[in-house]
């Protein structure tokens, strides 16, 4: 088995998201992407870096119940680049082929988040923000809760 995490800018990413997680056929591994969210990388995590980590285990463990319940990657990507393109969070809705799976890395994740005393909310708010800029940069329209879709700027 041989799985790469990774972080990249949000330029290397497949699509509008800030973590993802694909089969690559020629190096016989599956990549993990997580968007940047620290800026300096040094011998302690920063605040930040925390982030990333939470992205990355909750792309792995959705990625592992995934193939565990045969569920395949183009059938997550059909879904999140087309189906639930327009959602904030594709896992979350309740016709994704994988959203038990997503609850379950979601939950681990926020085990994870509240372990390290970060609040579940500081860590939304980030990941929202991370969210907005990488739409931005893709430019995708997303939904504004409570609202009519809003084009980013």
């Amino acid at each position: 088995m041989k799985i790469i995490i990774e972080t990249v800018p949000k330029s290397a990413l497949r699509y509008s998201t800030v973590g993802d997680w694909f089969y690559n056929d020629k190096e016989k591994c599956w990549y993990i992407q997580v968007a940047e969210f620290a800026e300096k990388k040094g011998e302690y995590f920063s605040y930040e870096e925390h982030f990333e980590y939470f992205v990355a285990i909750h792309e792995l463990v959705e990625m592992f119940l995934c193939q565990s319940e045969m569920i395949d990657q183009k059938t997550v990507d059909k879904f999140d680049m087309e189906t639930g393109k327009n959602s904030p969070e594709p896992g979350d809705e309740s016709d994704s082929p994988y959203y038990e799976q997503h609850q379950i890395a979601s939950a681990i994740e926020t085990l994870l988040v509240e372990a390290t005393g970060i609040t579940i909310g500081s860590y939304h708010v980030a990941v929202d923000e991370k969210s907005d800029e990488i739409d931005k940069f893709f430019g995708e329209i997303k939904p504004v809760t409570g609202g009519e879709p809003e084009k980013n700027e």
